[in-house]
């Protein structure tokens, strides 16, 4: 499997496009009148990719916008809680469950680990 160039995603074969950012797979041949083109970014090849939960990434918030959604998220937990805990039944049940099912898919996009330069 081969990786992206702009985030380093492992790639399948025969990709024209990375399924994670969205950049051009590959380089194109250059044309007839077109010049080679050069890489503007210069990457040290040498070091691995270095991947944070804490630092923002490319595609990722950093510090304050984590932990910004993460209390949002308890609040409004607090608050559907709150709402819903005067009313007895199954239906209160469903409610807070979809919730947090719901919340722990944002968390865990925020939250995830992306590569940094």
């Amino acid at each position: 499997m081969d990786t992206c160039s702009a985030c380093g995603a492992r790639l399948k074969p025969k990709l024209r496009w990375c399924w994670r950012c969205y950049a051009p797979v590959g380089q194109p041949e250059p044309g007839p009148g077109l010049p080679a083109r050069t890489s503007q970014i210069n990457l040290d090849q040498d070091s691995p990719p270095r991947y944070s939960r804490w630092r923002s990434g490319p595609t990722t918030f950093g510090p304050v916008g984590r932990i910004s959604i993460t209390l949002a998220l308890a609040f409004f937990g607090w608050v559907t809680f709150y709402a819903f805990h005067f009313v007895d039944g199954p239906l209160v049940i469903a409610d807070v469950a979809v919730y947090a099912v719901g919340a722990f898919f944002v968390l865990r996009h925020a939250w995830r680990r992306d590569r940094v330069a």
